[in-house]
């Protein structure tokens, strides 16, 4: 059994108590296999620094879970995009309650800026880019995407907007995630459950009372919009995936589903196609090219025409595939 510290205590690490404790240059790899075992995949990029320092203590049962990652040192960028999501599923909504350190998040098409005394939501389901500089002391906390769901309808506009922890509701909800935090390891799962769930509640009457984030509500077209959108991150390899099937799976008409994506600011095949040439370009970037053509990467992207997807790419992000493929290359 490892041990770890923590305010100067010792503390136990096990399977439902994970936990680590290490320096360079073991720590970085430590850290990128402890976010995948125990929170989400990610894909992290990490200045090799060599007094980086790092420890974590999870919590989880029934869906819920509570996180406490430490790193010291080191600029981190932890990307969660449609291959991540596609390799673990992961469903659920979290909370980021800084206690050190500041972070930048690219969400749901926003910027958020997360300092200490703030409370910040996400989704795993959805694209998500992390940006942390220096020493971070961060505690999350996930809930099941069945329990969010079932307190209030999905909104994109609900996610990295950052909730200000100076009063009223907001401030029970940091102080009491960081709470559960301390006191996770010497609850039974039944306790941590209920206490979670308890936080879960609090948290829901918070976002409740967020009149801005409701004030233009369209909650149906909200729900039925992020469904699509699910369902089309989660067929982005199947070259046969046509909006008609898009429509017939979300149980609309297909201009319905037009409308809905035109009023999101993208039409439809836009929306499909842009999410594709995002899984290319991150495939790419990890040197996926090393073991098949920019055609095979183009295929397993959905793309049935190579010459299509090449222009298609370099109108999107202003460089062709195969010059990316030979950047990463070249570093590797």
């Amino acid at each position: 059994m490892m041990r770890g510290q923590e305010g100067g205590r010792s503390y136990p690490i096990h399977d439902s108590v994970e936990g680590s404790e290490e320096t360079a240059p073991g720590a970085q790899d430590a850290w990128k296999d402890y976010v995948a075992r125990n929170i989400a995949h990610f894909s992290i990029r990490l200045k090799r620094e060599p007094h980086f320092h790092v420890k974590a203590r999870t919590r989880s049962n029934q869906g819920f879970m509570v996180t406490r990652l430490y790193t010291c040192s080191g600029r981190a960028e932890l990307q969660r995009g449609p291959i991540e999501i596609e390799l673990d599923g992961e469903d659920r909504y979290g909370f980021f309650a800084p206690l050190r350190g500041n972070q930048q998040l690219l969400h749901c098409n926003r910027e958020a800026h997360c300092a200490p005394d703030s409370v910040t939501m996400v989704s795993l389901a959805e694209p998500l880019l992390q940006t942390k500089d220096g020493d971070n002391d961060t505690v999350y906390f996930y809930m099941p995407r069945q329990f969010v769901e079932a307190h209030i309808i999905w909104r994109g506009d609900i996610c990295s907007r950052t909730k200000p922890a100076d009063d009223g509701p907001w401030r029970l909800v940091y102080e009491t995630i960081a709470a559960l935090q301390r006191s996770a390891t010497a609850m039974t799962d039944d306790q941590f459950t209920r206490a979670s769930r308890n936080i879960g509640e609090l948290a829901m009457l918070a976002l409740d009372g967020c009149g801005d984030v409701y004030s233009s509500a369209q909650p149906l077209r909200s729900a039925n919009i992020a469904r699509a959108k699910r369902i089309i991150r989660a067929g982005l390899t199947d070259p046969d995936l046509t909006l008609t099937e898009i429509a017939r799976k979300c149980g609309l008409s297909l201009r319905y589903l037009h409308d809905l994506f035109r009023d999101d600011g993208r039409t439809l095949s836009e929306y499909l196609q842009g999410e594709r040439l995002k899984l290319a370009h991150s495939m790419l970037n990890c040197g996926d090219v090393r073991n098949g053509s920019i055609t095979d990467i183009a295929m397993a992207c959905g793309f049935s025409n190579p010459s299509h997807f090449s222009t298609a790419f370099k109108r999107a992000f202003g460089t062709s595939p195969r010059s990316i493929a030979r950047s990463v290359h070249r570093t590797v």
